[in-house]
């Protein structure tokens, strides 16, 4: 089998045991032409140097300057890997996953099978549970603004096997071939965390390309299976990412890619019952009035953002 060299991104911001836990899954691939690029998003702990000492050299190492986000710090990784390796695929896998042996085998043989297919997405389960689905693909509703995950938190029985065009995979492994990326750009930084993947999937789509999901291509990810709105997060910096970027930023993708009625309809629903839920989340369930603002502020922010595709130059070490 002809193997195209692919460049796996895996970012780590303290998450160091996680990090060297998803290194020792990917050594068993049945895959052998790939290279592994690891950025550390500026955690603590001098975490980029415990990894330096725990990889092989044939790890690429990178610290960056500052926290740059979810977009920010992969996009540093895939400039580098296009740049130094010029590789056919980016695999932008996160740290908090456990990869099956032949995962990589059956994205390649997907991404290769057809010349219109720009994204691949494996089926991704729940570490706690291993048969318990997050994503077989993923849907939009432009409506609504809504993105949803196929078959999530369904046991898989099979019911999701077929290979298929979908709106958009979840970004925790995503296979994105390389002529994607110089055709329409890095991740919008925009986003910095939440919605930056189904931003690269719309994009992607908008440039001709399928975005597609392919059923033997298995992963299991450290996400919480309860993942709510009204889930307790006790750490103050927790409570304003979870309550600020998936609200700016979706107000942001729809500013970029809704039509007009598509838009309309979205301010409706969300301002006749996201806003009421997620108020009585904030205020009555957690009685959480940091939370409620940063709520309100990732709204307002949402609102007032020029949406447009950005990305900036970063400064990092190779260690």
């Amino acid at each position: 089998m002809n193997q195209p060299l692919v460049c796996i991104i895996i970012l780590n911001w303290n998450g160091l045991k996680d990090t060297l836990e998803c290194l020792e899954s990917v050594k068993k691939i049945t895959y052998h032409n790939y290279k592994i690029i690891i950025i550390d998003n500026a955690s603590a702990n001098d975490e980029a140097h415990t990894l330096r000492k725990n990889c092989s050299r044939d790890v690429d190492v990178l610290l960056t300057a500052q926290n740059y986000g979810y977009t920010g710090g992969n996009n540093v990784g895939i400039s580098y890997a296009l740049e130094k390796y010029n590789p056919a695929y980016i695999l932008i896998l996160n740290n908090d996953t456990i990869v099956d042996p032949e995962f990589m085998t059956n994205m390649i043989n997907v991404a290769d099978s057809d010349k219109k297919t720009g994204i691949v997405g494996a089926k991704v389960y729940y570490h706690r549970y291993p048969n318990l689905i997050q994503s077989a693909g993923g849907g939009m509703n432009m409506y609504l603004g809504k993105v949803y995950h196929i078959g999530g938190k369904k046991f898989d029985k099979g019911q999701f096997d077929m290979q298929r065009s979908v709106a958009y995979v979840v970004g925790c492994c995503m296979l994105i071939k390389s002529e994607v990326i110089k055709k329409i750009g890095l991740l919008d930084e925009q986003f910095f965390c939440y919605w930056d993947e189904s931003d690269y999937c719309f994009r992607c789509r908008k440039a001709g390309y399928d975005v597609v999901h392919s059923p033997q291509a298995l992963v299991w990810h450290k996400k919480p299976v309860k993942l709510k709105i009204w889930e307790r997060t006790p750490k103050k910096t927790a409570r304003s990412i979870i309550s600020y970027y998936p609200f700016r930023n979706n107000f942001l993708f729809m500013r970029k890619h809704a039509r007009r009625i598509e838009y309309i309809t979205f301010i409706l629903y969300f301002f006749t019952y996201n806003f009421i839920f997620n108020t009585g989340a904030c205020l009555v369930y957690h009685r959480d009035l940091i939370r409620f603002k940063e709520f309100l502020r990732g709204i307002l922010d949402g609102v007032k953002i020029k949406p447009f595709t950005y990305y900036y130059e970063k400064n990092y070490i190779t260690l």
